[in-house]
């Protein structure tokens, strides 16, 4: 299994953007800053799905709201990705604050009970 670590404000930028990626124009240019749904969909689902184990680091960014955030992550379950699968694969880390990879893990742990199966299994992070 391959290790793959995404530095998201070093990889992408320092500045999170916003939720999707239809609000993320940088004013001064054409170019996007990178949302979470883009991040989500076009690295962390693919690496996800391939069976790596996946490294976030959010620790250099600015700004990284609660609504950034919970796209990143809790998308990962909408994509249908299992809660047993992102808990073997999936480190969330952030050097500056605990409270940040915390909140990611409630909001992942929050939308897996909301689904059918983890309605049915009662959750269990």
């Amino acid at each position: 299994m391959k290790k793959v670590t995404f530095v998201v404000g070093v990889d992408f930028s320092e500045y999170a953007c916003a939720r999707y990626a239809d609000m993320c124009k940088n004013r001064d240019s054409d170019a996007p800053y990178p949302s979470a749904e883009k991040i989500r969909d076009e690295l962390l689902v693919l690496a996800l799905r391939r069976g790596h184990e996946v490294e976030v680091d959010l620790t250099p960014m600015f700004g990284a709201s609660a609504s950034f955030t919970e796209e990143l992550f809790v998308g990962l379950v909408r994509e249908g990705l299992l809660l047993s699968e992102l808990k073997q694969n999936l480190s969330i880390a952030c050097r500056e604050s605990s409270k940040v990879r915390e909140r990611a893990w409630v909001y992942i742990q929050e939308a897996w009970d909301r689904t059918p199966i983890g309605k049915e299994q009662g959750g269990n992070l």
